[in-house]
C-alpha cells in the first residue's frame, strides 16, 4: 500500500506571515525527504494562504511506519489584538491500492495559539550573585515592553519574595528608556 502525503502550513492569523525557510531535518522508517516542497519563501501570506505543501502530483510516497520531520521559520506580523488567534498546521494523507486508487484518507490539524501585541518581558534578579546572611542587596525587577507598535496599559505586576527576605528602605522605580510611568510602591 502506498501512502500519499499532502502537508500544508496555513496562516489563519489576522495579519501577515512570511515563510523564511523550511527544511526537512529527519526521517525514519525508510522515508526520504521529498525533493519538492512547493514552498512560498518570501511571499507575504494573509489569512488562509498556504505557506508550503507536498502535492499529490509530486508523487511523494511515504512508507508505512515512517516519519518525516520539518523545521520551518515564519516571520509573523499580526494585527494587534488582545484575543488569541491560531496558526493552523493541517495534514491530509491518502492510502492507495496497487492500482493507485485512493482507498482511504485521513486528516489532522494542530492549532498553535498566538497572542499578538502582548510582548512584556519581566526579569527579576539580585544585584549581586552571592551574599552572606544579613547582607543587604538590591532586588531588581526589569519590565520591558519590547513591541514597538503597542502600548502596555494598566499592567498589574506582583513579585512575591520569600518570607526570609526583609524589605528595608523604600523601593524605587527608575525609567531607563521610553515613556513609562513609575508608580509608588504598594
Amino acid at each position: 500500500m502506498r501512502i500519499i502525503l499532502n502537508l500544508k502550513t496555513l496562516n489563519f492569523l489576522k495579519g501577515t506571515g512570511i515563510l523564511q525557510s523550511i527544511i526537512c531535518t529527519n526521517t525514519t522508517g525508510g522515508a526520504v525527504c521529498p525533493s519538492s516542497l512547493n514552498e512560498n519563501i518570501g511571499v507575504a501570506n494573509s489569512q488562509g494562504d498556504t505557506f508550503w505543501e507536498i502535492l499529490d502530483t509530486d508523487g511523494y510516497i511515504m512508507p508505512a511506519n515512517s516519519s518525516v520531520t520539518y523545521e520551518k521559520t515564519i516571520d509573523w506580523t499580526p494585527i494587534c489584538s488582545v484575543l488569541s488567534t491560531n496558526v493552523q498546521d493541517n495534514l491530509e494523507m491518502s492510502a492507495l491500492d496497487s492500482s493507485l486508487s485512493v482507498i482511504a484518507t485521513a486528516s489532522a490539524g494542530v492549532a498553535t495559539p498566538m497572542v499578538p501585541c502582548v510582548d512584556l518581558v519581566v526579569q527579576t534578579y539580585p544585584s549581586i550573585t552571592s551574599a552572606p546572611i544579613n547582607t543587604p542587596l538590591d532586588w531588581i525587577i526589569d519590565i520591558t515592553n519590547s513591541n514597538i507598535s503597542t502600548d502596555a496599559n494598566n499592567i498589574d505586576f506582583t513579585d512575591l519574595l520569600h518570607p526570609n527576605f526583609i524589605i528595608t528602605g523604600t523601593p524605587t522605580c527608575t525609567l531607563i528608556t521610553g515613556t513609562a510611568t513609575c508608580y509608588p510602591y504598594i
